[in-house]
């Protein structure tokens, strides 16, 4: 059955609560900016739990209580909206289509498999296996033409500490050969002035966004890499591909645009 969920189980969340006491830390909800640009504690709660739901919600000095219950019943009556898991992330099928991968050559690039710690393939499996199980990565079939390897990098826990890691997959041979998308990325001092005389903030950060990315069908074995000596392909965009920040920053943009959220909505 898995892990309980917030959606199936609301006690979830208080067995986690520590983890995500740090990631509140972590993102800042336990200090403010001042005017100078330096940070202080704040002198109110950052966040607050919902005893109903055992939600976290970020918590807003001037913000009312009736302010407060009304965006906590829309979150809960668009909880629909919100991934649990990785097996609720749908992926997205409007008009800017899946993510394609144009090379500018037609020769093979195929790399020899690296070899791996014994903890560095229990790392892998790992990792290959969240990717495997709702179906963002599926056996390439032969011949294989692209195929790369995945490497391993050091990540900070919350804590700070170098104790945790990431698995990602050397696309370097494939972006030194890809055409390059010309979709511009926002520019953050524009960003910034859109904010201007702004009160209230928010700030969502979508679950796995490039794993929300359909990669088109023809170009999957371009992103293969290699897994227990078997070539595997993504389904859903991967980080390190070239052209997957402005294809996914094009997709938010015409949603934003299309759902009339542009005067309000800013995408990073």
């Amino acid at each position: 059955m898995g892990r309980p969920t917030l959606e199936t189980n609301p006690e979830a969340v208080w067995q986690e609560f520590d983890k995500i006491s740090k990631q509140l830390k972590h993102g800042g909800y336990m200090e403010s900016t001042l005017p100078s640009g330096e940070t202080d504690v704040l002198h109110y709660p950052g966040y607050k739990r919902s005893e109903e739901h055992g939600w976290v919600y970020g918590n807003h000095p001037k913000a009312t209580e009736q302010q407060n219950a009304h965006f906590q019943d829309t979150l809960v009556s668009m909880k629909s909206c919100f991934a649990y898991s990785m097996n609720d992330l749908p992926g997205y099928n409007g008009p800017i289509g899946p993510l394609t991968l144009p090379l500018l050559v037609e020769t093979d690039i195929v790399k020899r498999s690296r070899r791996f710690s014994a903890k560095e393939l229990e790392i892998i499996d790992i990792k290959c296996e969240e990717l495997r199980k709702p179906g963002f990565i599926i056996p390439c079939p032969q011949p294989w033409t692209h195929v790369q390897n995945i490497c391993i990098a050091a990540k900070k826990d919350l804590d700070g500490n170098w104790t945790d890691s990431r698995m990602c997959i050397d696309y370097r041979p494939i972006n030194s050969e890809t055409k390059p998308s010309p979709y511009p990325m926002n520019r953050v001092d524009d960003c910034l002035a859109r904010a201007k005389n702004k009160v209230f903030f928010s700030k969502l950060d979508a679950r796995s966004g490039f794993s929300q990315i359909p990669v088109a069908e023809s170009d999957q074995p371009k992103s293969a890499f290699w897994w227990k000596g078997q070539a595997w392909m993504y389904t859903r965009a991967p980080f390190g591909l070239t052209n997957i920040p402005a294809h996914f920053q094009a997709v938010m943009d015409n949603i934003i645009l299309t759902e009339g959220l542009c005067i309000f909505v800013v995408v990073i």
